[in-house]
């Protein structure tokens, strides 16, 4: 599929990441900076707290014209580019409202587009992408139907990357429940309790996502029935 047979060891590089203040995002940024690596974090916060080797660009990465100025600020090159930001919108397809379309694919679709478009440039010659899906769109979920949508569209999008520009090692990561401000959106009650039961913390997760980064495999899967991660080659 790809150059992810290639191991590549997480440490000394310049990295991308979307979504980096809160979230999974928020502990890549700090394991990775841990890591002696130097990461930007784009994303419409701040980065809330002052961490050595983390630089925040606040910027909305649906606006062309915020990524550009955004990747303005980073030398290069560019080892990693990691699509990771995300929002969250509970529903079927026809639950939704054309301001959650625009939402969810705005943020998953052309945010991760325009921070591919816009970092070609700088990329490294074998850089990494590593693409954020999500388990939902493994099961092609009912509800969140749109979210579901979206996360099947990027997934494909990264695999046409994979196929096109075979230079580059491009990595998909297909998540379970992780107890995160995404996943906790608009659940509560008995549903947030029984939820909690089975989310992992996004400190775990971040941890399993870059042992897999280093990892030979393409594409990374929860599985929902024994609640374990497992590596796929393609």
């Amino acid at each position: 599929m790809n150059k992810a047979s290639i191991t590549k060891a997480m440490q000394g590089k310049t990295i991308v990441l979307t979504g980096g203040s809160s979230g999974i995002g928020f502990e890549l940024a700090e394991q990775l900076a841990a890591k002696g690596n130097t990461v930007y974090s784009f994303d419409r916060k701040p980065f809330p707290l002052q961490q050595k080797g983390v630089h925040a660009i606040v910027a909305d990465i649906t606006n062309d014209e915020e990524v550009r100025q955004g990747m303005e600020q980073i030398p290069g090159p560019i080892h990693v580019l990691f699509n990771n930001a995300g929002m969250m919108r509970r529903g079927t397809i026809f639950d939704a409202s054309e301001e959650d379309f625009d939402t969810l694919f705005g943020v998953h679709v052309k945010g991760s587009w325009l921070m591919l478009h816009r970092a070609r440039p700088k990329l490294a010659n074998d850089a990494m992408i590593v693409q954020m899906s999500s388990v939902h769109a493994l099961h092609r979920s009912v509800n969140p139907g749109l979210y579901t949508l979206a996360k099947q569209a990027v997934a494909e999008m990264a695999r046409n990357i994979a196929q096109q520009e075979p230079q580059y090692t491009v990595k998909i990561l297909f998540p379970g429940p992780v107890d995160t401000p995404l996943a906790r959106f608009d659940v509560t009650g008995k549903a947030l309790e029984e939820k909690k039961k089975i989310m992992e913390t996004a400190e775990s997760v971040a941890a399993k996502i870059i042992q897999f980064l280093e990892s030979e495999g393409a594409e990374l899967h929860y599985d929902s029935e024994t609640q374990e991660y497992l590596v796929h080659e393609q």
